[in-house]
Parts: C-alpha cells; structure tokens; sequence
C-alpha cells in the first residue's frame, strides 16, 4: 500500500466511532470525500476490500458495499487483472464544469421551499446502503436480455413476486399475467379511463377525497360525480349510475382516516355488479396498521369481480421510486395493455430489477415490520407531545391504520381571531409540521373544518420540538 493511502485508511477512513450512519455508510461518504478533494488522486490504486476490512476492524461485506457503491456513482473503476483504482473521470467534474459554464438562471418557482408533505413514511429508516447494493448489482449482472427489456407489462419477476405478496398480506386472488406495473394510481387511473370507458360513462369521486385522483379524473372524463364519505366510508351511490368507475380507498379513507367494514363493501360490490360498473380500489397505506389485522381487499372478497386493485411502493420504500401496480380482471387485461403501449410502451427496467431483489432476498418484508414498529412509536410520540402542548387548541385522535391523524378545533379555537383550517396549516408549516387543511378536499359535501397531520416522516426530536414551536404560534395568533 502507498505511504499516502496508509495514512488516508488510518485517519479518513476510519469508522464506528461517534459518527452517525452504518459503517458502509461512513467508509463510502469519506471516501467519497478524500477523492473529491484530492487526497485520492486520479489513478490512485486502493486496497483491497479483505486489506481494508482487516485494518478498519469490520466485515469485508461492509468494504465490499462500499466499494460496490462508489463504482457505480462513477468515483472508482475495476481494471481486469489490477485491482481498484480512483476513477480519471469523476462525475462531480463534470457537474462542476457545467455549472460554472451555465449562465446563471432566474430561481425555479417549484424549487422554492414547500411545507412538509402529508402521507410520508420513515424515509430515514430506509435501508440505502442495502439498496445501493443491490442497483450496484442489478446493474453488473445485467444480460444484453435484460437491457432489451419491453415488456408492457412490466418485469415478470417483480409481478410475481408482487402476486404471492398480495395473496399473503391483502388476500389478492391474481397471478402475474393480471398485474401491470405502473408509475402510480393517478398514471393507472388514466390508463383505466382511457381504455375502457365511453363518452358516457361516469367517474365517481370520494368526497372528501385525494386532489390527484381529482386532477387526473378531470382530463380523463367528460362526467365526474362524487359520493359522500359517512362514518362506515363511502356511500353506495345510486343505481342509476350505470357503466361507471368508482374510485375509493376502503383500507383508509383519504384525508378522514376510516377503516370501511365488510358490510359496506359487500354493498358496494353489489352495486357494481348491478350497474355494470367498476371499483378502483386504491390500497395505499394497507401496509401500515397498528391495531389488528386488515380485512380483506374488495378484490380478494369480490373474487377479482368488477374491482381493480391498485397499490404503491412509496409509501413502503421512498417517494421517488415512482413505481406501482394495477392488478386488472383477466377480461380487461389486454384493452389496458393496448394503451399503456400507445401511452409509454413500458415500465423503466432498472428500478424494477432492483425493487424485485430486494423483495426477492426478505429485505422488503423486514423493512415493512420496522416501519411498524418506528411509525407506531412515533405516533404515540405525537400524541403525547400534542396533548402536552396543544390540547386547548385541537383535539386528535389516534390512527388505527395509516401515516396521518386528523385534528379538529376546539370551540375556543373555532371562535378565535384564526377560525379556518387554512390558517392552522400555515401555522404547522410555519412550525415545521406537515398539515393539510381537510376543508380543501371537499367537493360537493358540506366542508368540516380540520388538519390532516403527517407523522411518520418526523424523529421523535422533530416533533417534540415542532409541536412546541406550534404552541407558541398558536398562543402569539390567538391570545390564549
């Protein structure tokens, strides 16, 4: 080893003392770091993983991911027969070199700081180093096959693997052929309405209900209708809507948090094969309940008969992934299929490569039990720190299910100088909360006033200090 590179693994290098992160997580960000500033220069030959992991005190899987990692983002490169070295081309030169030749721009609106988003999970518990892993490797191991990838359906796979997952967890009565792998509901919505529905077909909304869905059903169809939200969930709509698609979310209503019970569902099945209608079941959060077992799916109770199922994995690995599924009846499979390869042709290959190992080797499963454990800790946490310090203000709830609660005023706080949910959510931004006010998700229905809160994504630290910075706001605003 270079006298130079003996003196970088004894002093940057080192790991497990003090320093936040995994330990693969620590050697890759100061490696990271010692070759952009040139303490590793270009071409400089690194140890290798068994050396390194021998003086650094920690397993050769650990050097190996690291190693792994940096090879992929660009900083180091294998050469066959020589070993590792520090890459001649870094990508931070380029990005460097870019940005001083750009001529400055005006700042981007959308870049502007927005307040905290609603619906998020414990994205800082996420595995990444493991993550990072496994793209490093989808990417090495990756066939001419693979590369080539068209299917419209999506990586078979993934699809199978997602099949036997909703069997076990949301009883799902499918196989691979019937699941279709999308970017998310509101894409599969529009796929949905442009494929099977007419000129005279209707769109029935929940209401309240998400904005997005709302957003996509209004460039999707000519005739939007919308169906209140009692305490059971949605309501049965008429029969005289005939050849329509209903779009719920019985596992957790969006924004009112409610659990719809099997009676209501065997109603709304009912309706739909009456109507000749379909449900979009939109399954969201499912993953994430904390008193008992779910019940199961509308799809899995309806035998797959009229109902759609639809689910997400952001909010079980990260919001960026962007990857979701539909899981269609057997009949409207191919309809389906003949737009999606008018629309985008396929699915981007490497995310799902990724997603299919990580669900493949039990990683996806684990970090599903840990999300319940941390989000549920985290709940009570808020509960607590929000009864301590904002009580006289709102009332809230715990949540049997999900990643949000819901806070409604006191009458003290409905009769004060700041009476509108729009202001209380600018207060909870103000406090570093993540807030909708609920009064916006109406449509039709008589607005009830009232925050939809975002836990999960916060540190018990976070909320402890946002809650008390919340009280402050609150008492300056309204005097008591």
């Amino acid at each position: 080893m270079v006298p130079l590179l003996e003196k970088l693994v004894e002093t940057t290098f080192t790991v497990g003392e003090a320093v936040t992160g995994t330990l693969q997580q620590q050697l890759h960000a100061r490696m990271r770091t010692a070759i952009l500033d040139g303490d590793l220069p270009a071409d400089t030959k690194l140890p290798s993983t068994r050396a390194l992991a021998k003086q650094q005190g920690v397993s050769r899987n650990t050097v190996l991911a690291a190693y792994e990692q940096l090879i992929a983002e660009g900083y180091l490169e294998t050469r066959r027969g020589a070993g590792t070295f520090v890459a001649r081309d870094l990508p931070d030169n380029f990005v460097k070199a870019h940005l001083v030749s750009s001529p400055k721009a005006n700042p981007d609106p959308a870049e502007e700081r927005r307040p905290p988003h609603t619906g998020l999970s414990a994205v800082d518990v996420f595995p990444m180093d493991i993550w990072a892993r496994l793209n490093s490797s989808a990417w090495r191991q990756a066939r001419p096959d693979i590369l080539n990838h068209n299917d419209p359906m999506g990586y078979r796979p993934l699809r199978e693997a997602i099949a036997a997952y909703l069997a076990s967890s949301r009883s799902v009565k499918a196989n691979a052929s019937q699941i279709l792998i999308i970017s998310g509901l509101q894409q599969g919505m529009k796929l949905i309405t442009d494929s099977l529905m007419t000129a005279n077909d209707t769109i029935i909304l929940e209401d309240p209900g998400y904005d997005g869905l709302l957003r996509t059903a209004r460039v999707s169809a000519p005739s939007i209708a919308y169906t209140p939200v009692d305490e059971a969930g949605a309501v049965v709509p008429s029969l005289a809507k005939k050849n329509s698609l209903l779009v719920i979310s019985p596992s957790h209503q969006y924004p009112l948090g409610i659990t719809m019970p099997t009676a209501r569902r065997l109603e709304l099945i009912n309706w739909a094969r009456a109507t000749e209608s379909l449900i979009l079941e939109d399954d969201y959060d499912s993953e994430f309940r904390y008193e008992g077992r779910p019940l199961n799916s509308l799809q899995g109770i309806s035998c797959g008969e009229h109902v759609i199922y639809g689910g997400s994995f952001s909010k079980v690995t990260f919001p960026a992934l962007r990857l979701g599924y539909l899981v269609l009846p057997p009949h409207l499979v191919h309809p389906t299929l003949k737009q999606r390869e008018s629309a985008d042709s396929f699915p981007s290959i490497m995310p799902q490569l990724v997603l299919a190992k990580f669900i493949a080797e039990g990683h996806f499963s684990r970090h599903i039990r840990r999300l319940r454990k941390v989000h549920a800790a985290r709940q009570q946490h808020y509960l607590q720190q929000f009864s301590q310090h904002l009580s006289r203000y709102f009332t809230l709830a715990p949540s049997p299910a999900g990643l949000d609660m819901v806070a409604r005023p006191t009458k003290h706080l409905s009769e004060s100088t700041i009476n509108t949910d729009g202001d209380w959510a600018k207060a909870a931004h103000k406090a570093g909360l993540s807030a909708l006010p609920i009064s916006k998700t109406y449509r039709q229905a008589s607005p009830v006033p009232g925050l939809l809160l975002g836990f999960a994504n916060f540190t018990e630290d976070q909320i402890t200090k946002a809650t008390q910075k919340l009280a402050r706001i609150m008492l300056s605003e309204t005097g008591f």
